[in-house]
């Protein structure tokens, strides 16, 4: 019997003003939530992998790849930018599933892209983020989409 595996990109994206600690620690971050979805993921469906890309809001909102590679997107909206309104609304064109992470004290960034709070995952440190059971795990878990991995296997 011929073994399958099925590659799903979770893509989180960031501010291009980020320093590069800032960086490293949202990637760390998130890092460890999307392996613990996997390893939750791969209990039921063993054949799936997800991996991770990291890019800033310019590098993706200009990213063919992003709305047809792409199975799930991470944007921290924290930083108000112009790129992430327009990598929002393609991800949408594209229905695309996507959490949306702010830090607590910068909800005026999410005003500005015409969100409520309630659609948005708010967090007081990067390590907040990676917890156990974190809010940012639950929603990822969730929007994994099972019918498209099930599909891409059978097409």
């Amino acid at each position: 019997m011929e073994s399958r595996t099925l590659q799903l990109d979770i893509m989180a994206a960031y501010g291009t003003s980020w320093t590069a600690d800032r960086i490293e620690s949202f990637k760390c971050a998130v890092s460890v939530v999307i392996a613990r979805v996997e390893e939750a993921l791969r209990a039921k469906h063993p054949w799936i992998r997800l991996r991770s890309r990291y890019m800033t809001f310019d590098e993706a909102s200009s990213s063919e790849e992003v709305t047809t590679n792409c199975a799930v997107a991470i944007l921290d909206a924290t930083d108000f930018d112009a790129e992430l309104a327009l990598l929002m609304g393609r991800l949408q064109g594209g229905h695309v599933p996507h959490v949306i992470l702010c830090r607590a004290g910068s909800e005026s960034a999410v005003g500005h892209l015409g969100l409520r709070s309630s659609q948005v995952v708010s967090y007081s440190s990067m390590e907040q983020l990676a917890q156990a059971h974190s809010l940012l795990e639950q929603e990822v878990s969730r929007a994994v989409p099972e019918v498209r991995s099930h599909d891409a296997l059978i097409y």
